[in-house]
């Protein structure tokens, strides 16, 4: 919602579709990692893949889908990059 109590506008789609690209667009609210920047050369944190998605960037299907990279999952836990 805007700040004038309307719905804002969805935001364009990015080029790309893969969730481990899509996650560099936002920094990391675990390693606090700047946009752009990986949290490590593994790969990123979960915390980025929730970030995108609570954004409306990423959907809940490919959420469901880097949600099973490990066995449990966390904010801290290392997506490996596909």
């Amino acid at each position: 919602m805007s700040s004038d109590g309307r719905w804002a506008p969805h935001p364009p789609q990015p080029p790309t579709s893969r969730p481990a690209a899509l996650a560099l667009l936002v920094p990391c609210g675990f390693c606090w990692a700047e946009p752009g920047t990986p949290c490590t050369d593994a790969g990123q944190h979960y915390a980025r893949f929730l970030r995108i998605y609570r954004r409306g960037i990423l959907d809940a299907a490919d959420l469901a889908t880097v949600s099973k990279a490990a066995a449990y999952i966390t904010a801290g836990t290392i997506v490996p990059d596909a």
